[in-house]
Formats: C-alpha cells, structure tokens, sequence
C-alpha cells in the first residue's frame, strides 16, 4: 500500500459540515491515540511491521472504535449513526 501524499491532502481538504457521528466518533478516537505518546510509539512499531504508515493505521483504528461505538449504540437502542 501506498502511503498518504501529505501535500495533496493538505491543498485538498473540504470539511462537510454537519460531521456524520462516524467521523465525530472517528475525529474522537484520533484526538485520544494522538495525546498518547505512549500509544503512538507503540502504534508506530506495529504499523512498521505490517506494511502501513502510523497515519494509516490510526485511521483505519479511528473508524473501526467508532463503528463499535455505533454498533453498542444501537445495541442499546440509542440508535447513534
């Protein structure tokens, strides 16, 4: 896999107001692995050893916390989406 082109994403950005609770979910779970430096060396260290970049991988954490989090939520029958 080829990694992320920083600069294009950069130049290239739109933000879609209203954010789906996926991406809030997602964007909240990336806010928290970020502030752990702890986690970021250790994720950077597994990211290595299965082809990907740390980006790549938080993201890819990112969105699968947050389909969880909608998953227990309608588990619940509090029916976020």
């Amino acid at each position: 896999m080829e990694g992320i082109n920083l600069e294009s994403v950069k130049n290239n950005v739109v933000i879609e107001l209203p954010l789906t609770k996926r991406q809030w979910f997602a964007g909240m779970a990336l806010q928290g692995f970020c502030s752990n430096r702890d986690y970021l060396i250790s994720a950077n260290e597994s990211a290595k050893k299965i082809g990907k970049t740390l980006a790549e991988l938080i993201s890819e954490v990112c969105y699968e916390h947050a389909d969880a989090m909608i998953f227990a939520s309608q588990k619940e029958g509090t029916n976020a989406q």
